[in-house]
């Protein structure tokens, strides 16, 4: 199997996953500065998501990617948030310190779990997964 077809397998398998669950916030997160990995690693879990924890009440779920960047520098962060249907778009966007934000109620029909993954068979170092509880989807019953 070529690199390409794993790639596309990688990111089918994490975008099925990940639309199998009960998001409630999408978010990108960009840096006014450069900002190594490890920085940004700790900023999001360290950082944004503990400050967004005491609001919401509960521990967060997430998932998050980091999109390559050509400086190696300057990667967005894109993730998904669970257990923060209770807080305001702009209450996540404070929380963030490192620059910009664009945060939005999460769709499952608008595709932001697709977008999460499409670079995670080629850059698995940029990209994490809470170890918290994980709201799914309910079945629908016929």
């Amino acid at each position: 199997m070529n690199d390409s077809a794993t790639s596309q397998r990688v990111r089918a398998g994490w975008d099925s996953f990940l639309q199998s669950a009960r998001w409630s916030h999408f978010a990108t997160l960009t840096t006014s500065e450069r900002v190594s990995v490890a920085r940004l690693r700790r900023e999001f879990v360290a950082g944004f998501v503990r400050r967004l924890e005491r609001p919401a009440q509960r521990p967060l779920a997430w998932f998050y990617a980091m999109e390559p960047s050509a400086d190696g520098e300057r990667h967005p962060v894109h993730a998904l948030l669970a257990h923060t249907e209770s807080l305001q778009t702009a209450q996540l966007e404070r929380a963030w310190k490192l620059g910009h934000t664009r945060i939005v109620v999460y769709d499952p029909r608008r595709g932001a779990a697709g977008y999460v993954s499409k670079h995670l068979a080629r850059n698995p170092e940029l990209y994490d997964l809470s170890r918290r509880y994980l709201p799914r989807h309910r079945p629908i019953d016929g």
